[in-house]
């Protein structure tokens, strides 16, 4: 029977590279004068924090993590909300495509029965909306959801012994 009083799964909580990729998109945001953190910032801060779970998906997918990282530069350079000027402490909204990406993240470790959420967990789930800033971005270098997931699982099969 359904009730509204069920409780929810417990949230995993972030791996350590990932809470560092937090601290890089924030980073990130303020070097490219933004005043909100969005799904470009994480996809930068994967890229200049060499990201274990993402990098060699990067590296063998897209056709240069260079190209792809101007990409996204380009993009938000000088993009702001409100015309005040932000102190380096003031903290930065997430857009609401961010947070559904981080929430969607949560689910897909939850689903693949992992301790914590990695980048590619939230790398995953950027690629799986098609209209997302991010699938549109790494879509245009070669890189989709279909073929990061093939991918991991070549890397699993070759890692796993048999």
């Amino acid at each position: 029977m359904f009730s509204f009083f069920r409780k929810k799964p417990p949230a995993l909580p972030f791996s350590a590279a990932m809470k560092q990729v937090i601290k890089t998109s924030r980073i990130e945001a303020f070097q490219l004068d933004n005043d909100f953190i969005a799904v470009p910032h994480f996809l930068l801060a994967m890229l200049r924090e060499q990201d274990p779970t993402v990098m060699p998906a990067f590296n063998q997918l897209l056709v240069s993590p260079v190209l792809f990282e101007y990409r996204l530069a380009t993009e938000l350079m000088g993009l702001r909300l409100t015309s005040q000027r932000l102190s380096e402490s003031a903290s930065l909204p997430l857009t609401l495509e961010m947070e559904t990406m981080l929430q969607h993240a949560q689910q897909t470790a939850q689903l693949l029965e992992a301790p914590e959420v990695e980048a590619v967990h939230l790398l995953l789930s950027m690629l799986r909306q098609p209209g997302s800033t991010a699938a549109e971005a790494a879509g245009e270098f070669g890189l989709t959801h279909d073929l990061l997931v093939a991918h991991l699982r070549l890397q699993e099969q070759q890692t796993s012994p048999e």
